[in-house]
């Protein structure tokens, strides 16, 4: 669903320009693509202060997908305690839509 929620935007709106990216890109497909590289996403957490030392500690695990039974325990392993609410947090202003509850 989300793979063709994406090629969808892709296609439909790829080339927008955009102008307030944080990493530099400046077409929404770009945007779409997101990180693509370990290296990518370590960079980005070091630029907003998130915990590089705890996404790399998962690394190992999270770059096995054999070692996960089925593709419910690799989501669980990916969940997060952000939820999309209707409230915008206006005091982090990454965090668009979410926030934690």
């Amino acid at each position: 669903m989300h793979r063709a929620m994406i090629s969808h935007l892709t296609d439909r709106w790829g080339t927008e320009k955009v102008t307030n990216d944080p990493d530099g890109r400046t077409k929404f497909q770009d945007v779409l693509k997101g990180w693509t590289t370990d290296q990518q996403v370590i960079d980005a957490l070091k630029a907003t202060g998130g915990d590089v030392e705890k996404f790399k500690a998962g690394l190992a695990q999270l770059n096995d997908f054999r070692s996960f039974a089925s593709e419910d325990e690799f989501g669980n392993f990916l969940q997060t305690t952000l939820r999309l609410t209707g409230e915008v947090d206006r005091t982090t202003p990454r965090s668009g839509s979410t926030r934690a509850t």
